[in-house]
């Protein structure tokens, strides 16, 4: 199973964090399990991959002939929650850029490193 790029759409309390961010989870610190409890029933952002913070930070794009550079940052987002795994919670900042076509570019190639990163189709989920 492909990821697309929709997962990486942040949601309205990431818009509204600080920083604005897109929720992620460190994989050593949260399991899956404890990271879907912190998510809205409904939510579309259901997914697991993995991503090296080296790459999505080395991240750039091309829109009408200008590159861009070093958009987008990996952060710890502390949160108040005493449930199992808040300690793992964290943020890729830099997706709410003001251009549409840049902020798409950026989620299609979140969605590609997650495909290169998943060595084993397997270790992609949905729930």
């Amino acid at each position: 199973m492909a990821i697309s790029f929709e997962p990486f759409e942040m949601s309205s309390a990431d818009k509204a964090g600080t920083p604005p961010h897109l929720s992620i989870w460190v994989e050593g610190c949260t399991t899956p399990l404890e990271a879907y409890a912190f998510l809205k029933p409904d939510s579309p952002n259901k997914i697991i991959c993995w991503l090296n913070v080296g790459d999505v930070r080395s991240i750039s794009c091309k829109i009408d002939q200008k590159v861009y550079h070093n958009l987008l940052d990996v952060l710890w987002i502390n949160i108040s929650d005493l449930r199992a795994g808040a300690q793992g919670h964290s943020g890729i900042t830099g997706l709410d850029q003001n251009l549409k076509l840049l902020r798409k570019d950026l989620r299609f190639k979140l969605a590609e490193l997650a495909n290169k990163n998943a060595d084993d189709r397997s270790r992609i989920h949905t729930i």
